[in-house]
C-alpha cells in the first residue's frame, strides 16, 4: 500500500477538538500543528503518551484561552522535544484566520511559514 501525505498528517480545526487528541494519542499519531487550541489544558494530564510531532501556535491576547492557561500549557509541553509551542504577542484569537476580525497578516505569515517548515520537516 503506497502511503499519501493525507496518511502522514493531522489537521484539526474545531476549538477544542486538540485537546481531546491529547487525550487520546492514538488518535495523534503524525505531526500535528494547532492553531490557538481551545481548551487544551484540560486534557494536560495526558501530554506524556504524546509522541507524535506537534507544532502549536497560540496568541497572547487570545478572548477564549486565558493567559493562565496559555501558561499551563506551554509548562506541560516544554519537557517534550517532539512539541514546539510559539507565542504571538498582541494576537487576539484566530489571527492567522483570512478576513477574520482579528486577522493579523504580518503574523498569520509567520506563523504560516513556521507552519510550513515544520511540516517540510516532518513529512519528508
Amino acid at each position: 500500500m503506497t502511503e499519501t501525505m493525507t496518511d502522514r498528517i493531522t489537521i484539526e480545526g474545531r476549538d477544542g477538538a486538540f485537546g481531546a487528541h491529547i487525550a487520546r494519542p492514538k488518535v495523534l499519531p503524525a505531526p500535528a500543528v494547532a492553531y490557538h487550541g481551545g481548551d487544551t489544558e484540560r486534557y494536560l494530564g495526558e501530554v506524556n503518551g504524546l509522541d507524535a510531532p506537534l507544532l502549536m501556535h497560540l496568541a497572547e491576547e487570545d478572548e477564549f484561552i486565558s493567559k493562565a492557561a496559555q501558561a499551563e500549557i506551554k509548562t506541560a509541553l516544554a519537557s517534550k522535544p517532539n512539541v514546539t509551542v510559539y507565542s504571538y504577542p498582541g494576537q487576539h484569537h484566530a489571527f492567522a484566520r483570512h478576513n477574520g476580525t482579528h486577522y493579523n497578516a504580518a503574523a498569520a505569515a509567520l506563523a504560516n511559514g513556521r507552519t510550513s517548515e515544520f511540516l517540510h520537516q516532518h513529512l519528508r
